[in-house]
């Protein structure tokens, strides 16, 4: 079977490795495809054929050519996973934030404020309002792997950020700030409608970001049943068939901070290979297994 990657970072990718080396590993052909220098033609031909199914390895960071190479693949007969409209809509968190509210899964109070002047600052007071006290989180609308997110300690700071925001024409999401003891997140692996693995991330020295390649550390876990259900309702708010959900348990329930359409591959088995006992998988083959299982003609095509 011909697997296709669609990525912007290709082999640089850490992830890269453990996924072409499932794919090899199973006997599959594999096809890398760069949304930068990959040239599009119109009407589609049909000949060559695109890959039996496509691993579409897009984040926040991705240029719009991405999805358009998606839709590309798709106009021609391909099955990707994950598909051009589940990646537009969870492309950022802007958008990402209407479809989860939409859908009903919790999320911490947020505001997003547009780029454009504030006379007097009446819109950012009025999202303090919102948003009660200190400390906040500020982020950029597009961003993935903790890039563009600030803790916001005071009334001082927050008012400089949103003029760095505006300078930079983006708008500024706001958010109120999920106190966990110690600070922590969780990442939920969902493929295929199910979890396939977990883990609890815990920021470097205080760090809020938790994320791996911030040097945060990781264990394995085994999410309870509220907190997987919760995961895969987000990842179906957008179709994603593969998703990272990142969630946090707040003080007063499970809040879903940001769904993921490409995460990474080495923290989580890097949680899974931690420890004895049950529960333990290989993430990248898993994710192969699930491709095999979505393509045209099964593994066997």
């Amino acid at each position: 079977m011909r697997i296709g990657y669609v990525s912007r970072l290709g082999a640089s990718s850490p992830s890269f490795v453990p996924l072409e080396a499932a794919i090899r590993a199973r006997g599959h052909a594999l096809e890398v495809m760069s949304p930068i220098t990959t040239a599009l033609v119109y009407p589609p031909p049909r000949d060559p054929p695109p890959p039996h199914v496509t691993l579409t390895r897009i984040g926040g960071t991705s240029p719009l050519t991405a999805q358009d190479l998606v839709r590309h693949l798709e106009a021609r007969g391909g099955r990707c996973v994950n598909t051009a409209s589940s990646l537009m809509r969870s492309s950022d968190k802007v958008t990402m934030l209407a479809e989860l509210a939409r859908c009903g899964v919790p999320t911490p109070p947020s505001v997003v404020l547009p780029a454009v002047d504030d006379p007097g600052r009446a819109r950012l007071e009025h999202a303090v309002q919102v948003l009660g006290p200190p400390p906040w989180v500020a982020k950029l609308p597009r961003g993935n792997k903790g890039q563009g997110v600030v803790v916001v300690e005071s009334l001082p700071t927050l008012h400089g950020i949103a003029d760095w925001f505006l300078a930079m024409g983006q708008p500024l999401l706001l958010q109120a700030f999920v106190r966990t003891r110690p600070p922590s997140d969780c990442r939920v692996v969902v493929v295929g409608g199910r979890v396939l693995a977990a883990m609890r991330r815990y920021g470097e020295h205080g760090e809020l970001r938790a994320n791996v390649h911030l040097g945060g550390r990781v264990e394995r876990l085994v999410p309870p049943p509220a907190m997987a259900a919760l995961a895969v309702r987000a990842a179906q708010a957008f179709g994603l068939e593969v998703a990272g959900v990142d969630l946090m348990e707040g003080p007063d329930a499970l809040v879903v901070i940001e769904v993921n359409s490409s995460p990474g591959v080495i923290g989580i088995q890097r949680a899974q290979d931690q420890g004895p006992g049950p529960g333990r998988v290989q993430v990248a083959e898993e994710i192969i297994g699930y491709l095999e299982s979505v393509a045209p003609g099964g593994a066997g095509a």
